[in-house]
């Protein structure tokens, strides 16, 4: 399915995500509770563990699973609640020591980079003509140094880039699995020419390039910015729950969260406050979005502490392959992105509705909490 709203929505969502004055925004934004009200009815089709036969969800979960067998004999079927004892706490002292692992292998990452070549490449432009404003250079030069060079605007208003690769590209020597890929909705699936890439992320090789902006026809730059919001959400329930998170999809029009919280639930009156004052706190923060690749063993160092993730890990990654994370500050997660460069590009975002889920849809299994969001 293509990600695709109606023409006035994303109008107004692109008014909302170029204004610059915060009064006209929160002004904006009150308006905006009759679509709100109107997207929880949409979102509400989407909520598997609600509308979904538990047996039905597993079929679904059971499907294209040889991608996992392949390098283990485990798959995620395993029935059970595997969530454990749970205590609300605030900054929990995962967050230090998954960063400190990441900082780690950041590192290692880089390094292996370094070596990789360093060579002239050819990139075309929309109009059919090569870059000409520098000289592109494989595992150096990024999306974003080719939009600051037509103009430091056009840098701004950019959320990720479309890459078709046409020649010699200088890829990583490594098999990277999406680890998250077929336990999400595919709800917010667009129209790309070749991959979707980070717009920090150094080009590889020949190519064709083009620099996506928010209200984008193809929903690119929107299922970008919404996915990249999830994180936000992501490490606001983190960061004020403690909260031990498992997927994080976007959706067509706005993203949720599942997360473990055992018997604790998230309600209205005691949780959206909080969460919505560490999200503004994460986009003030204007934290970059970083993407590293990590081999099997390295994902299960940075997510040992959470039983859901370490599930995803044993079963999705072959033996001897690799996945890739992403952070932005204190939140890390396994994410095949690609992301919005910064949480500065956020400039509303808000905690509408929530309800609960199972892990894989399965009554069998841990209920979640399920955290809708919309930002603009």
């Amino acid at each position: 399915r293509c990600f695709h709203s109606t023409s006035s929505c994303r109008t107004d969502l692109y008014n909302h995500h170029t204004m610059s004055n915060k009064a006209d925004v929160e002004a904006q934004l009150e308006s905006q509770q009759a679509r709100i009200a109107e997207l929880e009815a949409l979102l509400a089709q989407v909520t598997v563990s609600e509308t979904v036969d538990a047996k039905t969800a597993q079929a679904t979960a059971r499907s294209g699973n040889s991608r996992a067998t392949e390098g283990t004999t485990k798959t995620i079927d395993s029935k059970g609640k595997i969530g454990g004892e749970f205590t609300l706490t605030a900054n929990p002292k995962f967050l230090e020591e998954r960063l400190s692992i990441f900082n780690e292998l950041k590192s290692n990452y880089e390094s292996r980079v370094a070596a990789l070549p360093h060579e002239p490449i050819t990139v075309i432009m929309p109009d059919g003509k090569p870059w000409a404003k520098g000289e592109a250079i494989s595992w150096k030069t990024t999306p974003m140094e080719i939009a600051a060079s037509i103009s430091n605007s056009l840098a701004k208003k950019c959320v990720v880039a479309d890459v078709r690769y046409t020649g010699k590209r200088y890829a990583m020597d490594q098999n990277v699995t999406n680890a998250e890929e077929e336990l999400v909705e595919k709800e917010a699936d667009v129209k790309v020419k070749g991959e979707l890439w980070d717009l920090n992320r150094p080009l590889e090789g020949d190519c064709e390039l083009h620099l996506i902006k928010f209200g984008d026809d193809e929903g690119r730059g929107a299922a970008v910015f919404f996915h990249s919001a999830a994180h936000v959400l992501g490490q606001a329930l983190e960061r004020t729950l403690g909260g031990q998170l498992t997927v994080g999809p976007a959706l067509k029009e706005g993203f949720y969260y599942d997360c473990y919280m055992g018997s604790e639930t998230v309600t209205e009156e005691k949780t959206y406050g909080p969460l919505e004052k560490c999200i503004s706190a994460v986009v003030k923060d204007k934290q970059p979005f970083e993407r590293i690749v990590v081999t099997k063993e390295e994902a299960a160092k940075l997510f040992a502490y959470n039983p859901f993730k370490m599930e995803i890990i044993n079963t999705k990654i072959p033996d001897g392959a690799a996945t890739t994370v992403y952070r932005n500050g204190p939140f890390i997660d396994l994410c095949m992105g690609p992301h919005i460069p910064t949480t500065a590009l956020i400039k509303s975002m808000k905690v509408f509705r929530h309800s609960a889920a199972y892990w894989m849809g399965d009554a069998d299994n841990d209920s979640l909490q399920r955290v809708y969001g919309i930002a603009f």
